[in-house]
């Protein structure tokens, strides 16, 4: 069996893992494996023990340990397979005897007896003066290993001696400071008064008593006989806590919807101690009481984002325990702003931000869509849409279209609002053109103008053109002919009165 270290249980306390820490009682726990047999007898040449099982006793075993120094590896000095005797009472219960020659043995031994039950072993165990001695007291701890004290506490513990009254026993007791485990600084000592019942001892470790400030310590105590031999040492720790914890929250008093919120309560204390229990809990503006889940509070951290549903005056609450059960309370207030939606209008697919007035011509395309209108992410989902035309609402759709209206001015309203009837609008004017529609062969007004025009536009270049012939205000030079004409001479006749005064005309033909 390995060895035990200091701070383990010792001797009996050591096997009891698992089984009822009143060992030495004269009746087992186990109903299906009992013995009669009582604890601390002294013996020299042959155990003798006998019981009872409800379980088949055709496969039983037992080990004889020495455990005459329970901190080293317990020596076998004896084991075997199966009962000396069995007799069956009936068709459910067996009487068993066991005898083991203990001759030449000297040793405070263990011996424990095994017997099947299924995939699981049935256990009881004895502990034995064996030989001349002399023998130490034995003790076996009913307490935890690890004692934690706000109010005393009454440590009880079974002990046995091979020879003397117990009532002439005294408890010894050494303590210390182990912040890290280990003893540091000064070793205490002293002798504290018993109280028996039957074989159980009882003492009290008061904070108070012992002088012991918050904290670790190390404890240890053993039986002293009136001959001065003194049981192995039963270790335990001790941890004072006389301190109330103090909780203190940091974080922020006011956020928007959907920001990530934290709240860190790691600045609580508790003297030297840090291993607190942290606890948080929401309350929400409409007086909603609930504990924070396991993805929100995380040890001394509260992180709150999708949670926050809803604006107004939070209250957050942290509650502290420490090890002894102390607690404390603290509060925070956090105001949450609900973010206000922002209306966006797109025409026909395109941003409209800006657009005050749009026009068409009849039958045209014309979608209006406020699809990309924006909020916090909590309340996108939410959003409410609302179109009003000429102040009464037509739709309360995402999108409409006006396509098929008929040509006229409108004036169209946006409003979006989020659920908690946080509102964002937009206005849009939109004329929608009338158009008018030509009849073939009918009179064409504009084409009448325009050929008209065109016509006088050529006959001016044509007169512009056309230059008239010009007279001459110069005399003719001809050549002289020796056969004068008599046209010739009406010519130059004709001629030279060119140059004749009008008056002298008619004297010429005197």
């Amino acid at each position: 069996m390995p060895a035990w270290p200091g701070f383990s249980l010792i001797i009996v306390g050591l096997l009891l893992a698992g089984m009822s820490p009143n060992v030495f009682a004269h009746h087992d726990v186990n109903s299906e494996l009992t013995s009669t047999a009582s604890n601390g007898q002294w013996v020299n040449d042959s155990i003798d023990i006998s019981g009872s099982t409800t379980i088949p006793a055709n496969s039983s075993s037992w080990v004889l340990y020495d455990i005459t120094e329970p901190y080293v590896e317990w020596p076998v000095l004896r084991n075997g397979d199966f009962f000396s005797t069995v007799t069956p009472v009936d068709e459910s219960l067996w009487i068993w005897t066991l005898s083991i020659d203990v001759q030449g043995l000297n040793c405070i031994c263990w011996l424990e007896i095994s017997l099947p039950d299924g995939l699981q072993n049935k256990k009881i165990f004895r502990v034995f003066f064996i030989g001349e001695g002399p023998h130490n007291p034995i003790v076996s701890p009913e307490h935890e290993m690890v004692v934690v004290i706000d109010e005393p506490v009454v440590i009880s513990s079974h002990a046995f001696l091979a020879d003397g009254d117990l009532n002439e026993t005294m408890l010894e007791v050494n303590w210390c400071s182990a912040p890290q485990g280990a003893c540091y600084g000064e070793l205490f000592s002293d002798s504290v008064n018993l109280s028996w019942t039957d074989e159980v001892m009882t003492f009290t470790i008061d904070a108070d008593s012992f002088n012991l400030s918050d904290g670790n310590w190390e404890f240890n105590y053993s039986l002293i006989d009136a001959t001065l031999r003194t049981s192995p040492k039963i270790y335990l720790r001790v941890y004072v806590d006389q301190t109330d914890p103090i909780a203190v929250i940091n974080g922020l008093s006011e956020s928007n919807e959907s920001q990530m919120i934290s709240f860190d309560g790691s600045s609580s204390s508790d003297g030297v101690w840090s291993n607190l229990q942290y606890t948080w809990y929401l309350t929400d503006p409409n007086g909603d009481f609930r504990a924070a889940g396991v993805q929100q509070a995380q040890g001394a951290h509260l992180t709150l984002n999708e949670s926050i549903t809803t604006s107004g005056q939070w209250q957050i609450r942290l509650d502290v325990t420490d090890m002894v059960g102390r607690r404390d309370t603290t509060y925070a207030n956090l105001t949450i702003h609900n973010k206000a939606p922002v209306a966006h209008m797109s025409i026909n697919h395109l941003d409209g931000g800006g657009v005050g007035k749009y026009q068409i011509n009849q039958g045209d395309e014309l979608i209006l869509d406020a699809s990309n209108s924006l909020d916090s992410d909590i309340d996108m989902a939410n959003l409410e849409y609302s179109w009003l035309i000429d102040g009464e609402e037509i739709s309360q759709n995402k999108s409409i279209d006006l396509s098929e209206y008929e040509p006229g001015t409108y004036q169209i309203d946006l409003i979006v609002s989020d659920d908690e009837n946080m509102k964002s609008e937009l206005q849009l004017m939109v004329i929608i053109n009338k158009v008018v529609e030509q009849k073939q062969g009918g009179f064409n007004l504009i084409g009448t103008v325009s050929a008209i025009a065109i016509i006088i536009l050529i006959i001016y270049f044509i007169q512009f053109r056309k230059t008239p012939e010009t007279v001459s205000t110069l005399p003719k030079w001809q050549k002289k002919s020796t056969e004068p004409t008599v046209e010739n001479d009406e010519v130059e006749a004709s001629d030279s009165g060119m140059w004749q005064d009008p008056s002298n005309k008619n004297q010429g033909k005197d």
